[in-house]
């Protein structure tokens, strides 16, 4: 049966390529050939090549991303595999359809991987079949996106004051700093393009982030332009011994340049792939909005969100054994975005301490599963959304969660207004998943939490306390509280002292200066232990 399988990750796309191939030319060589991968990164060249062999019916299968979900003609297929829930009723339905054309026969199969969301809608296939594809969230004032369009609109015909009504209430200011760039010209009231270049070829359909990386294969000393890749995803794919797949074949990086933004890769025959692990650390710029919500204070404004990868696996194939670490030596990536917060009441997290459990944890697993459920009420992928737990903006424990797209796109901001819902999700994922300490399809990924690249791979540290994130969500949403279970026992009840609590000596702020330097002190240490 002719064949498209959709993964939520290149790598995973690339992975489904070299197992299939392998599996197929073990029984049929020949027919090894005719599966291949698509996805983002590839050249021009190359993804024409396979769009013309689908559509002239010379491939058995591609296993692909989205990009391949709508906007190209692949000829007639008989089957879909659809491996990990794409994020939106939209999108499924949009690869279902790539399979069975006219009343043609098609088979469809949803391949549920070990993630809260997809682990939610096997449980819960009423929520698919009975909801109508979701409204798009939408943000126009995006300023990351207005200043692309105000160059590629002055490029065609010069801005008059009546067209800045059409880009949103930031384009005065954007435009303002077009002339300062001597990118735009004032005069005879209008503003016209002086800037070189075709602008609107310098806008990105897939990606937000202006800077690429070229991949350039060095093997026998010959160099060759292979492929392209968005820079935060080269941070965790193109990092110095880190082994990159394309179209089936492994290659290991042997040098990144972030100056010229190039990576060289050489042929390698290895039996093992990478994924990248990285710290993320946010800091509050400025609150926009701000609320009580139930027994807790909510919050939506800018935030920077600093992304440094640390530490990479090496991965066997097939077993998925870890089989060794490594260390990344890369510059960390900062990123203006928007976010909401919650800030929970210390008593809260102190009845979870009380019955001998680490509220922190129980945030981190909270937050994992927000971005998981978030998709379900918006418009968004799960990786269009990231979470922390983070202690230094406001001197007490805090979850975010926040658009990963420079500027937001409007997430954050739905989740702040969806509050009560987005938190009803997420104890009802937890709480009928039948683990008893936690599981990645519940809490999510493990400690450390914050590994973007990969969907399918977990073990990467020590799963979230499932108890203790329902305690915090009873919490929260003002139920009944909720009695953690004792490690491997029945309920607990909280610990007994011998007497009397003592109380903590009274807080004495720090001087701001004081606390600046001590910051700064303390992230000197950090990179130092790095």
């Amino acid at each position: 049966m002719r064949t498209i399988a959709f993964a939520r990750a290149r790598v995973v796309a690339e992975l489904l390529q070299r197992y299939a191939a392998e599996l197929v030319s073990r029984r049929h060589p020949g027919l090894a050939k005719k599966i291949r991968a698509y996805r983002g990164g590839y050249l021009p060249a190359e993804r024409r090549e396979i769009e013309r062999q689908l559509f002239a019916g010379d491939l058995l299968a591609v296993t692909a991303t989205n990009a391949l979900e709508l906007g190209i003609d692949i000829g007639d297929l008989e089957a879909c595999l659809i491996v990990g829930y794409p994020g939106t009723i939209a999108s499924t339905w949009q690869q279902a359809g790539r399979a069975g054309r006219g009343r043609e026969e098609s088979l469809v199969v949803y391949i549920a991987q070990n993630t809260p969301i997809d682990q939610y809608l096997v449980r819960h296939p009423e929520y698919f079949f009975g909801r109508s594809p979701e409204t798009a969230v939408v943000d126009p004032d995006n300023p990351h996106i207005v200043l692309g369009h105000l160059r590629a609109a002055a490029y065609e015909l010069p801005l008059g004051p009546a067209d800045l009504h059409l880009f949103g209430r930031y384009a005065p200011a954007l435009l303002e700093l077009l002339c300062e760039d001597r990118q735009l010209l004032p005069g005879a009231g209008a503003w016209y393009w002086r800037g070189g270049g075709f602008p609107a070829g310098e806008v990105s359909l897939r990606n937000i982030s202006s800077e690429t990386y070229t991949i350039v294969d060095v093997t026998g000393g010959e160099a060759r332009v292979i492929g392209t890749m968005d820079e935060p995803s080269a941070f965790q794919q193109l990092h110095e011994e880190a082994v990159y797949l394309h179209e089936g074949e492994l290659y290991f990086v042997r040098k990144m340049d972030t100056t010229k933004r190039v990576s060289f890769v050489e042929r390698a025959e290895l039996d093992y792939y990478t994924q990248s692990i990285t710290e993320v650390q946010v800091r509050l710029e400025e609150t926009e909005l701000e609320k009580a919500w139930r027994i807790s204070r909510a919050g939506f404004g800018d935030e920077a969100v600093t992304f440094k990868p640390y530490l990479f696996r090496k991965i066997k194939f097939g077993t998925k054994d870890s089989i060794g670490f490594g260390k990344i030596d890369l510059p960390p990536r900062e990123m203006a975005t928007t976010a909401f917060w919650v800030l929970p009441p210390a008593a809260a997290l102190r009845r979870v301490r009380e019955y001998g459990r680490d509220p922190i944890e129980g945030l981190f697993g909270v937050a994992n599963v927000l971005t998981e459920v978030l998709p379900l009420l918006v418009m968004a992928d799960p990786t269009d959304v990231g979470s922390t737990v983070d202690l230094a903006n406001f001197g007490q424990a805090a979850l975010f969660v926040y658009d990963k797209y420079p500027g937001g796109l409007g997430f954050a901001h739905k989740a702040y207004d969806l509050i009560e819902e987005v938190f009803a999700a997420a104890l009802d994922l937890v709480a009928n998943c039948p683990c008893a300490e936690g599981c990645p399809s519940c809490v999510g990924a493990p400690l450390p939490p914050q590994v973007q690249l990969d969907p399918e791979i977990s073990g990467r540290g020590r799963i979230p306390d499932k108890e203790a994130a329902l305690s915090l969500l009873h919490d929260l949403l003002e139920l009944e509280p909720y009695r953690p279970k004792p490690k491997g026992g029945e309920a607990a009840s909280p610990a007994e002292n011998d007497g009397p609590p003592v109380p903590p000596p009274p807080l004495v702020p720090l001087p701001e200066a004081v606390e600046r330097r001590i910051r700064r002190q303390l992230q000197t240490m950090r990179r130092e232990r790095r």
